[in-house]
Parts: structure tokens; sequence; C-alpha cells
């Protein structure tokens, strides 16, 4: 949680929505050699009152489909490599940087 002050003047919108693309391993023959898939990462952004920021959620209906197996991490590993950078690009292409992001993401 942010200090004692108010940041509510931080607040642009009460919630935005992002569908993310990132890459996953569909298939790994070894030695370099695999089969790339497209994956979507649904973040959702909603003001936290009681936080005074924006908290991330975050999912994915395709995370069945990505194999530790194969080579990839989890699905946690992607929002920090590959998609959280990307939403926070987009939420300052909105006026929204990271002194109004209240807290890390999370699954939801």
């Amino acid at each position: 949680m942010f200090n004692n002050e108010d940041l509510s003047y931080l607040k642009k919108d009460d919630s935005y929505h992002f569908s993310i693309p990132f890459e996953y391993i569909k298939k790994n023959y070894g030695d370099d050699n695999y089969d790339i898939e497209t994956a979507y990462m649904e973040v959702d952004v909603r003001w936290d009152e009681y936080e005074q920021g924006y908290k991330m959620y975050y999912s994915c209906s395709e995370e069945y489909l990505i194999d530790p197996r194969e080579g990839n991490g989890t699905l946690e590993e992607f929002w920090e490599n590959d998609v959280e950078d990307k939403v926070r690009d987009e939420l300052a292409s909105y006026g929204i940087y990271t002194d109004a992001i209240c807290c890390f993401a999370s699954r939801g």
C-alpha cells in the first residue's frame, strides 16, 4: 500500500482490459529445434479505492496447453518476463505510470 498520501489524483479510469499475446514452446524436438505457438494473457487492471492505486489481475485460458516438459516456464514467469512490461507500456500510453500501480500482479 502507498503512504498515507491521497493518490487518487493518479486515477484515470476505473478499469482497463488487455489481451496480450506471448509465445510458448508447443513442441520441443531438442537441439534448439521447436514449434512455437501464441497464447494470450488476459489482463484486467482495476482501481482499488482502499489501496489508492491500480491492481493487475491476469489469466490465460490456454494455460493448459503450456507444458513445462517442453521447456516452458510457469504462467507467472511468462507474466514477469513477457507480459508485465507490455501492460505497463499500454498503461503508460493512457498516462498511468508505475506510481499509480499499487501492487504486484496476481492471478485472477
